[in-house]
């Protein structure tokens, strides 16, 4: 290949790029689909012409009464600490009840029938009817529970016609919401996903890892993670992002257990746009 050629080709790249990260903001225009014919986080709001999958009416935005009225009462007075803990405390160790609880299985997937739904299966799943005899699916009606607070549609409807990719591994101007509700190439929809709003906004998180060999033996590690999400907040901007050198997650997660392990220590700081600022990442070991 020619230098010429080649630089022909960077720049035909590069202009690409440039391009993706204009695209991503739609038109106003196109932006009024949010709510109507799309859902208000860019899903498509109608149904399946067969029936199978529902159309989008609003999801669960809120428990049923049957369901509601088998939750905690637990009144917020103020004290989201003490709210929090109390709630932790009652219930904490029960599973939620199921709104769906009354749905009706429509049809059992097997080892032996596998074949026919084969085109709805994942690689991984026909690997698994493959590979285990007793594996099953039991299959429900499709629900379209997805629901999220007006603020983030809000934000989600106005990220929509000023969000762009920094090349390909950042966002700039967006904030709080989906950052693209009508994406228009794999890395946006990636970035939507890595940009999913999340509740509560500081979480703490005690998990028991099986570390297992190939034996089957298996040992557990003991983690406590702390995670901050920066982005999603309520009342954040892409102007305040910006001050907080647009970071996304603060993150540390520190071994409890077993002792040989317990004190090793990572810390990461994720950021929205890896292109102005790279992902940070520290590792404390006490034994060396």
């Amino acid at each position: 290949m020619t230098m010429s050629r080649r630089a022909a080709i960077t720049a035909a790249a590069a202009l690409a790029l440039v391009a993706s990260g204009a695209a991503a903001r739609v038109s106003p225009q196109k932006a009024e689909k949010l709510g109507k014919t799309l859902t208000p986080v860019g899903a498509t709001r109608a149904g399946s012409k067969d029936g199978r999958i529902p159309p989008w009416t609003g999801g669960l935005s809120r428990y049923p009464a049957s369901v509601k009225s088998r939750l905690p009462d637990i009144k917020y007075k103020g004290n989201l600490v003490a709210f929090l803990t109390r709630y932790y405390n009652e219930w904490g160790d029960k599973a939620l009840p199921n709104p769906y609880g009354n749905d009706k299985v429509k049809f059992t997937i097997t080892s032996k029938n596998y074949r026919k739904y084969a085109d709805h299966l994942p690689p991984g799943l026909i690997a698994m009817f493959r590979h285990y005899k007793d594996f099953r699916m039991k299959i429900y009606p499709t629900r379209r529970s997805a629901a999220y607070p007006k603020k983030v549609y809000a934000a989600t409807r106005k990220n929509a016609t000023r969000a762009t990719l920094h090349g390909l591994n950042g966002v700039e101007n967006a904030a709080v919401g989906f950052p693209f509700p009508i994406p228009q190439s794999a890395p946006q929809v990636m970035w939507n996903h890595m940009l999913g709003w999340h509740f509560p906004n500081s979480v703490i998180v005690h998990e028991a890892n099986a570390i297992v060999s190939q034996s089957g033996s298996y040992y557990l590690v003991g983690n406590t993670v702390r995670v901050k999400f920066w982005y999603d907040r309520f009342g954040m901007t892409p102007k305040k992002l910006e001050q907080h050198k647009n970071m996304n997650v603060y993150l540390i997660s520190q071994v409890v257990s077993p002792a040989r392990l317990a004190g090793n220590v990572l810390l990461v700081w994720e950021p929205i746009n890896l292109e102005k600022q790279h992902r940070s990442a520290w590792i404390y070991n006490p034994g060396q």
